[in-house]
This record gives C-alpha cells, sequence and structure tokens, in this order.
C-alpha cells in the first residue's frame, strides 16, 4: 500500500492479492469515507462562519456608501481577509468533495 500527499489529500495506490487484503482494503474505504464526510461537514460549516461575516461587512459597507460615509479601512482589511479565507475554504470543500466522489465510486466498484 503507497500513501502520498498531494496538498493534504491522500492518495491511494494498492493491488490486492488475497481475500484478507481485499477486506482490509474495502474497510480503508469504509473509513476512508466517513473520514472525508467528517472533513466535507466541518469545512462546509466554516464555510458557514465565512458566508455569514461577510454578509455582514458588506452590509456594514453599503450602509456606509449610502449615509455618504467611507467604509472604515479595519473592516475593509477583514472582508479582504474573510473573503480571501473563504476562497481557500471553499477551493479545499471541493478538493474533499472530488475525492468523496472518487472513493464513493471505488466503493461501489467493489460492491460494498
Amino acid at each position: 500500500m503507497l500513501h502520498h500527499t498531494l496538498s493534504g489529500c491522500i492518495i491511494l495506490s494498492f493491488s490486492v492479492t488475497d481475500d484478507a487484503e481485499q477486506h482490509q482494503y474495502e474497510e480503508w474505504l469504509l473509513h476512508t469515507q466517513q473520514l472525508l464526510q467528517m472533513q466535507l461537514k466541518f469545512l462546509e460549516e466554516q464555510i458557514g462562519v465565512h458566508r455569514k461575516s461577510r454578509k455582514a461587512l458588506c452590509a456594514k459597507q453599503r450602509t456606509a456608501k449610502k449615509a455618504g460615509r467611507e467604509f472604515a479601512e479595519a473592516d475593509a482589511e477583514k472582508l479582504k481577509l474573510v473573503t480571501e479565507e473563504q476562497s481557500k475554504i471553499q477551493k479545499q470543500l471541493d478538493q474533499v468533495c472530488n475525492i468523496k466522489f472518487s472513493n464513493f465510486t471505488t466503493l461501489n466498484s467493489t460492491g460494498i
């Protein structure tokens, strides 16, 4: 069994030679699927937190603009950071979704 790490993602190269290895591989696939599901849930929660924060800051920015005031520099910086962080988390979420789908396809092909 070979494990490779690619930007935090585990890729597995595995060849099954007997029933014991097949069973171990299937258990690993199921465990990996559970871990991926937990990671998805965590990342989705993080995206939700960032969306709420970004929404509040955008509303604050609109209010300042309507009132003819300048948007506070500290808030502008927060908005920039939140947007950047949300983008990074979204990329991670997309990666995990792709890996989870690939793992799911492998699970189905093994008949689990």
